[in-house]
């Protein structure tokens, strides 16, 4: 986006270059709406501002430097954690 960040830019805070369109499960869509809802946003400007936040998170840069030896970490990583957790690693 040209060095600028989405909140410095355009219509309510985004130039809308690209639209996508995301088919989500029941479930899903329930928790997304709830999440917009209890932040006073719509579904459309709670996904834009989530999304714009990852890349702001400086631990992003970080993503996939570093050798942990488990092949399928970035795919499984739920699962070890909770593992860990558990006690059962």
């Amino acid at each position: 986006m040209n060095g600028r960040r989405p909140d410095d830019l355009g219509i309510g805070g985004y130039i809308m270059a690209h639209s996508l369109t995301v088919t989500l499960d029941e479930n899903t869509y329930d928790h997304l709406m709830a999440l917009a809802d209890r932040e006073g946003q719509s579904a459309e400007e709670w996904v834009r501002a989530t999304v714009a936040n990852i890349f702001d998170d400086p631990l992003i840069a970080l993503a996939g430097s570093i050798d942990s030896g488990v092949p399928d970490l970035a795919e499984r990583h739920d699962q070890y954690l909770g593992e860990i957790l558990a006690g059962d690693r």
